[in-house]
């Protein structure tokens, strides 16, 4: 049991860490190979003259675009639809994002580790060693206490068994207070050894997760 959760931590470990390094390579990509490589007034200038200003051409528009800012805010201002005005808009945020390093572009979170994505985060680590830990104990305490219960049901057994013979020699009323006295031992056997074992536990993960942190 405790086997099988370990490694279903350690394969989300290798999954996120997988992710980050497609995800920041992409990233580092996209600056260095696509938008710098195919710049984004020649793309813009295309679409804005094809497809939503007519009247301008690709030149022109990639002649302002890649030198004046002002350009950006005019086609903002001429744009009369919401489709449109998205475009631009989402435009001018890409070219904002060209002066960002790859790094800063790696801050994208995944899944459920987010931190850094660039990076293996101490605190990713720790609270997946905690958790192993965690589950590694708990599993020993589920052992430790199914192993006592049966342990117990198998003496009371074993009494009952003794009883039943001793029950044709002995006085009823000594029989019962042999069977009071078993009970009242097995029982507290069974309090003194499953308390002893998770304290002992609770000690275990305490210093472990101490040592971590």
């Amino acid at each position: 049991m405790a086997s099988k959760r370990i490694k279903r931590f350690i394969s989300e470990i290798l999954v996120q860490l997988d992710l980050r390094s497609v995800y920041c390579q992409n990233s580092y990509d996209w600056i260095t190979k696509g938008w710098m490589a195919r710049p984004l007034a020649k793309e813009s200038a295309e679409f804005v003259s094809g497809t939503i200003f007519s009247d301008v051409t690709p030149g022109d528009a990639a002649s302002k675009f890649s030198g004046s800012p002002s350009l950006l805010s005019d086609l903002i201002s001429r744009a009369n639809t919401t489709q449109q005005l998205t475009y631009i808009k989402t435009k001018v945020n890409q070219v904002k994002k060209l002066t960002e390093t790859p790094d800063k572009l790696c801050t994208k979170a995944v899944k459920s580790y987010t931190l850094t994505v660039c990076q293996i985060e101490p605190v990713v680590v720790v609270v997946v060693v905690v958790e192993v830990v965690v589950v590694v104990v708990v599993d020993v305490i589920v052992v430790v206490v199914v192993v006592v219960v049966a342990a117990a049901i198998v003496l009371v057994v074993v009494v009952v068994i003794v009883v039943v013979v001793v029950v044709e020699v002995v006085h009823v009323v000594v029989l019962l207070v042999v069977v009071v006295v078993v009970v009242v031992v097995v029982v507290f056997v069974i309090v003194v050894v499953v308390g002893v074992v998770v304290l002992v536990l609770v000690l275990i993960v305490v210093i472990v997760v101490a040592a971590v942190v």
